[in-house]
């Protein structure tokens, strides 16, 4: 079960309509966290959630809470524009990647960088107009898979309890901008590998630290 967690309906069902088509035997959850943000009760009943933006709200409720499901082992997938947010809270200190924002400028994929990794499986041709690239930092637990060829990183991810995936583009840029190549193709990858590694079997409902927000 995918839980695709952003802030404009239509980027939502736009990327919901496109990435379906790429991925089987999968059960999707559209929500709109402007409107409500989830709970970890919530949260738990998914084996992954994809996290973006198309606005500039305040993140640091969801960011806390996904920061809980994260470190009690639910898997993560975050795109553009998380990096460009005032914050998500203390989801920020354990993210993949982080330092600068979104690039608007061209880009392809550097195929000279594609670790052999399921999260690249397939993917050798990747063209982004506008919306990519942006953080230049890698956190020291984390394995960058792919990157840009203005050398951004493209493809990270770590483990800091379920597994954390960055992909530094805007899951529906399609509808505002060229893309080209396996766009949805790398989508589908981090899901996948997530969905099917996922045992289902929690760390913890209640954190050891943190606060979870009611």
């Amino acid at each position: 079960k995918i839980l695709l967690l952003a802030t404009e309906d239509n980027d939502i069902d736009y990327y919901y309509q496109r990435i379906s088509d790429y991925m089987d035997n999968v059960e999707f959850t559209l929500w709109n966290w402007l409107y409500q943000v989830p709970t970890l009760d919530d949260l738990v009943n998914f084996d992954v959630v994809l996290l973006f933006q198309n606005s500039s709200p305040d993140g640091n409720s969801v960011g806390n809470v996904l920061y809980e499901y994260v470190i009690s082992g639910g898997n993560l997938v975050i795109g553009n524009f998380y990096w460009q947010n005032s914050g998500y809270g203390n989801l920020d200190n354990i993210i993949p990647v982080y330092g600068g924002s979104c690039d608007y400028a061209p880009a392809y994929l550097n195929t000279d960088t594609v670790l052999d990794h399921p999260l690249t499986d397939g993917i050798d041709d990747l063209y982004c107009e506008l919306y990519r690239g942006g953080p230049t930092t890698v956190r020291d637990d984390a394995t960058v898979v792919a990157w840009w060829d203005d050398g951004d990183p493209l493809i990270a991810f770590n483990q800091p309890g379920g597994y954390l995936i960055a992909i530094t583009m805007f899951p529906a840029h399609e509808i505002y901008a060229v893309i080209d190549g396996k766009f949805y193709e790398t989508w589908a990858n981090a899901l996948n590998w997530v969905v099917s590694s996922s045992s289902g079997n929690w760390l913890a409902l209640d954190p050891t630290s943190g606060t979870i927000p009611v």
